[in-house]
């Protein structure tokens, strides 16, 4: 299963790491780059972009 998590507070983090050791394929998205730089070990896709950016998710292509 492949998941979108928009977010990388406490709770966004601890969902990416419990569906990654559940080897499921998991997309982080938060704003701010240091929480994209922790989890990204971790997640299969990590990126820093504003998710209430309309533009810069359709640029993301994460749609699919």
């Amino acid at each position: 299963m492949r998941y979108l998590v928009i977010g990388l507070g406490t709770f966004g983090m601890q969902i990416v790491r419990t569906l990654s050791e559940n080897d499921a394929e998991v997309i982080a998205i938060d704003r701010n780059s240091h929480q994209v730089d922790l989890i990204k070990e971790t997640a299969a896709l990590a990126m820093a972009l504003d998710s209430t950016d309309e533009t810069a998710m359709n640029a993301a292509e994460i749609d699919d």
